[in-house]
């Protein structure tokens, strides 16, 4: 967003932080269950889910109420939200039409086809599951080598881009590879863990990494920012996911029963008042890990309005969610996730 535009969002939020209002500021969309992948960790279980794409007709309403309402930023999301041949419209839609910051997260693997389709996009996430061993166990032969070439054709071609890699048992010690490639190539390094995924009992190298590794790794990734590597998330979210005072974090949820006897700060959650999820099928959700979990309304059936307004209280009061917990500083107005933000967004690393 420009300099104007992150003004206004901040007033937005002041505005919300004063009145208590809520409204949908940041909204996540997955704009289809197909996807050119099948990965064993994947948590949507895609092959399960119906078929039928959102409508482009239907996707522009909903971007319409979504402006109505003061939304500030979309990320698309799937599936592979590349495959949609209307993806350009929708973005276009977005950013052109609506003057919204839209991001999108994909594999890498039809970037090049659909280059044309990202003209207007604000930034894209591209999944790198660790070094070349790593990502080509989990995704098929000769995938890395695709996939670099995709991040190295988004730069040359002044695209912002960030990697995105899950952390678990099977490449939890792949951090150092996958941020000093992010220096390498001139992006931003995320790091997640899994949740909502495959069962523990199916596959166990896919489980969260144990306590003592977290704080290790956290510290890690916590050192390299310190150092001016390119590491996307503020080191106050890290920070967090390093002391989280819970043994199993493969627990993502705690109510605020489970938590009131922990001395331990949590980071007020914003997800139902100022950040939303809408999945493929058009159900409204708190937050994407919130998915099948809670009773909510699809907007495709009484319009968005009414979906967000039904939302339901959350009752977990923490998790160890780190993109939720960074979007929660900053909606909450923190200064130093503000101030990672504004680095992170305006400025591109290439």
């Amino acid at each position: 967003m420009s300099a104007i535009q992150n003004l206004k969002f901040l007033g937005q939020l002041v505005q919300a932080k004063v009145t208590g209002k809520r409204f949908p500021a940041h909204v996540a969309i997955s704009v289809t269950n197909r996807c050119n992948l099948t990965c064993d960790y994947c948590f949507a279980s895609y092959n399960a889910h119906e078929s039928d794409d959102i409508t482009l007709e239907k996707m522009i309403a909903l971007v319409d109420e979504l402006a109505a309402l003061g939304t500030r930023l979309i990320n698309l999301t799937g599936g592979e939200p590349l495959i949609r041949d209307d993806i350009k419209e929708i973005i276009d839609y977005i950013t052109v039409k609506k003057g919204m910051k839209c991001s999108l997260s994909t594999n890498g693997l039809p970037l090049r086809e659909k280059f044309d389709a990202l003209e207007n996009i604000s930034s894209i996430n591209i999944s790198l599951d660790g070094d070349e061993a790593q990502h080509n166990n989990n995704r098929g032969p000769q995938n890395y080598a695709k996939i670099i070439d995709a991040i190295e054709f988004a730069v040359d071609n002044k695209l912002q881009v960030s990697t995105c890699t899950v952390l678990n048992n099977a490449n939890k010690n792949c951090v150092d590879e996958v941020i000093e490639l992010a220096k390498e190539k001139k992006v931003l390094s995320i790091f997640h863990f899994p949740y909502g995924r495959i069962k523990e009992e199916d596959n166990k190298q896919f489980d969260v990494i144990g306590r003592e590794d977290t704080q290790r790794i956290m510290q890690k990734i916590i050192d390299y920012k310190d150092k001016g590597y390119p590491v996307y998330y503020c080191n106050k979210t890290h920070a967090y996911i390093r002391d989280w005072p819970y043994e199993k974090l493969s627990k993502m949820l705690h109510t605020e029963a489970e938590i009131k006897d922990k001395d331990f700060e949590i980071i007020p959650c914003k997800a139902g008042d100022l950040y939303c999820f809408i999945d493929a099928n058009g159900r409204v959700y708190p937050c994407s890990v919130l998915t099948g979990q809670a009773e909510v309304l699809n907007f495709l059936e009484v319009g968005f309005q009414k979906a967000w307004d039904h939302l339901p209280k959350i009752k977990c009061k923490a998790c160890a969610f780190f993109f939720q917990n960074e979007l929660s500083l900053i909606l909450s107005l923190d200064p130093s996730a503000w101030k990672n933000y504004l680095k992170s967004s305006s400025v591109p690393w290439n």
